[in-house]
């Protein structure tokens, strides 16, 4: 299958989940739901491509997935809910990786790349279950329509 395909699959998956967030979550659903979309759409800017070389490594992927750790952090720490814990304890493994290539150790490239797209799909998976979690306890959306504040 074309990398490319697989992209594009990624993005869609990232944009549905920022959706469904947003369409039924709380505060800390889109919040989780932007962090990661904005993760994702920053990694090719910081590296200045769509298709990182993985050979070698990259600081400028590495800075993007330490804020986004940060960031999840907090939001673990200030939420009432517990899949942020989840959501960065996955990101544990992925700066694992950035420091073993940062620190010059060999790894192949196409490892080092399904070990981070791995790591970044099961984040999509918490963060749907923090949505369906929500909207199973009962609580209205974050953003809601007139008809459903009535």
């Amino acid at each position: 299958m074309p990398i490319i395909l697989l992209q594009y699959a990624y993005s869609f998956a990232v944009l549905a989940t920022l959706a469904y967030a947003i369409w039924r979550g709380g505060v800390p659903e889109i919040a989780g739901a932007v962090i990661m979309a904005m993760g994702s759409f920053l990694t090719p800017i910081a590296v200045g491509s769509l298709y990182p070389k993985w050979n070698s490594a990259e600081p400028a992927i590495a800075l993007v997935d330490l804020v986004a750790f940060a960031a999840f952090a907090i939001l673990a720490l200030k939420s009432d809910r517990f899949w942020p814990i989840w959501t960065t304890s996955f990101l544990v493994p992925v700066l694992a990786i950035h420091i073993v290539k940062l620190l010059g150790h060999t790894t192949t490239g196409a490892a080092l790349s399904n070990s981070q797209v791995f790591w970044a799909y099961l984040m999509i998976v918490s963060i749907i279950f923090g949505v369906r979690s929500h909207v199973g306890s009962g609580r209205a959306p974050a953003i809601q329509t007139r008809r459903e504040r009535r």
